[in-house]
């Protein structure tokens, strides 16, 4: 099997597993919580001590916080880290390769080096193997 139709067929299980009905995410800041849809929001982006998230429709969230600490929150819920600042939702993902993952409306990420071995073990997808 090409890497490419793996990838295919990985994305689409992975997918597969990431639970249809509605997930509340919740993000504590300070005393204050906030309530979040996890299939609204298609990316989020750790910058120092905020994290902006960018929503299906366009907008955008600010919360404070680092990106570290609640990552492990939204990775619960099919969202991957592709760079140290960003974690995409895997519902929204239409493709990619070692290099970038490419979500819906055209918005691509290029993938870390640092993150890409732990990507494909999360899509369970298989190390290409070099022929003799």
């Amino acid at each position: 099997m090409k890497i490419e139709d793996e990838i295919k067929r990985a994305l689409l299980a992975y997918k597969g597993r990431i639970p249809s009905a509605p997930v509340r995410i919740v993000i504590p800041e300070g005393r204050k919580f906030h309530f979040f849809n996890a299939a609204d929001i298609l990316y989020l982006q750790g910058d120092y001590d905020n994290v902006k998230l960018f929503m299906r429709r366009g907008k955008e969230q600010v919360i404070r916080g680092r990106l570290d600490r609640i990552a492990k929150l939204f990775e619960e819920h099919g969202f991957l880290r592709v760079q140290v600042s960003f974690l995409v939702n895997g519902r929204y993902i239409l493709g990619l390769d070692n290099k970038q993952v490419i979500l819906k409306g055209g918005i691509t990420f290029k993938i870390s080096p640092k993150y890409q071995k732990k990507i494909f073990e999360q899509l369970k997808i298989l190390p290409e193997k070099k022929e003799h």
